[in-house]
């Protein structure tokens, strides 16, 4: 499964179905009372709300989006380019962004987000923000406070006290976890807690046979096994990354920033990276169902040498450090953005996690993302 930015299906187009709700929700928020008046120094999004579309071969004739602007899954017609279905998320959830599927049981995983309280005591562990005259600021993810009812988590049935709905609440109490949902049917199967802290990212790797949660706890990662179709996935193992937390109790961040694989006929190696931290994780996948993985850290030493490249603070909104993998082939690229350089890791061949290492560092290559094309006009190099 692959998710891209989605920019030429209307979500709010479509015939009525049994699984959509009347009247048809709009992706489109209302102007927020917290929106500057006056021209944006962004171009505005054509919808005006942030989503991933997801494609997989499993499924050829569908394609699944998110929104944070609607508490809804959406089913699309890839030949027609409408939506056929709207999947309503469990209550509590306002929206949604990330998400993954998995071709094995045909089920999606998605982060839904969530209202939540601010202040030391409440849901999100900090204080509301303010300014220096005491008003209300901007939070982390850059939204005003106000007035909210909170419907889930450990504080849940406040009503009409201060806070936030969406982004600013990953992390908090609030934060549920991922919610995992039966394409085929449009059910909702059950929800997926992790193990440390609250809120999870859910990562499938390409077989599908592996589901990671991805947490704000950096220490941590929780792997899920899908089960048959309309079942719940359970919980395999918990994986000890070591990653630090959110910088300055940013517990919005995603500590474990990124995850990728290799899966094929004698490695099943996946290597984690966290935006926080100079060095990566790369671990033995293959016995997980013991479990029990064989892990390496693999060191970024040339980010060391410049007195610390982790560190949300180094990165710049919404920048993250990024891994990709080469299909077949023993190499992975991660970058490091903010020093425009782009580390390439050699996992071997002999499916030992002992055998990888950085192989060279290349300098002067700026990157938000990496995407692997393998080019099936020739012959793939080993």
């Amino acid at each position: 499964a692959f998710a891209i930015d989605h920019s030429e299906v209307d979500l709010n187009a479509g015939a009525p179905s049994p699984s959509s709700p009347l009247p048809l929700p709009s992706p489109l928020p209302s102007p927020a009372p917290d929106v500057p008046k006056g021209p944006s120094p962004l171009p505005p999004s054509r919808f005006g709300f942030p989503g991933v579309a997801i494609l997989d071969a499993a499924m050829p004739n569908h394609a699944f989006a998110t929104s944070l602007a609607a508490p809804f899954f959406y089913k699309i017609d890839v030949h027609e380019r409408k939506v056929i279905a709207f999947l309503r998320l469990p209550e509590g959830c306002v929206g949604s962004y990330k998400a993954d599927m998995s071709p094995l049981n045909k089920h999606a995983y998605v982060r839904c987000t969530v209202c939540c309280s601010c202040g030391v005591t409440m849901d999100t562990g900090r204080p509301c923000p303010r300014d220096r005259n005491g008003n209300p600021a901007r939070g982390v993810r850059g939204q005003l406070p106000r007035q909210v009812d909170v419907t889930t988590g450990k504080l849940a049935g406040l009503r009409d006290v201060e806070g936030f709905c969406g982004e600013e609440c990953y992390g908090s109490l609030a934060d549920e976890g991922v919610v995992e949902i039966d394409l085929e049917s449009g059910a909702v199967v059950g929800k997926h807690a992790p193990t440390h802290g609250f809120g999870a990212e859910p990562v499938t790797s390409p077989r599908g046979n592996i589901i990671v949660l991805k947490g704000t706890d950096g220490a941590k990662a929780d792997v899920l096994q899908p089960g048959g179709r309309g079942q719940k996935s359970t919980l395999l193992t918990t994986l000890d990354l070591g990653f630090s937390k959110g910088e300055g109790g940013d517990v919005t961040s995603v500590a474990t920033s990124d995850v990728a694989f290799i899966q094929d006929g004698k490695r099943n190696i996946a290597i984690f990276t966290s935006t926080l931290d100079d060095f990566v994780r790369v671990i033995d996948m293959s016995t997980l169902h013991k479990h029990f993985a064989a892990s390496k850290t693999l060191h970024l030493e040339s980010e060391e040498d410049d007195g610390s490249y982790g560190g949300s603070s180094n990165h710049g909104e919404y920048s993250v450090r990024r891994v990709s993998c080469a299909v077949g082939m023993s190499y992975c690229w991660v970058n490091s953005n903010k020093r425009d350089r782009l580390h390439v890791i050699n996992v071997g061949s002999s499916g030992l996690v002992t055998d990888a290492t950085v192989e060279r560092v290349i300098e002067d290559v700026p990157s938000d993302y990496i995407l692997y094309a393998r080019d099936y006009f020739r012959p793939l190099q080993p």
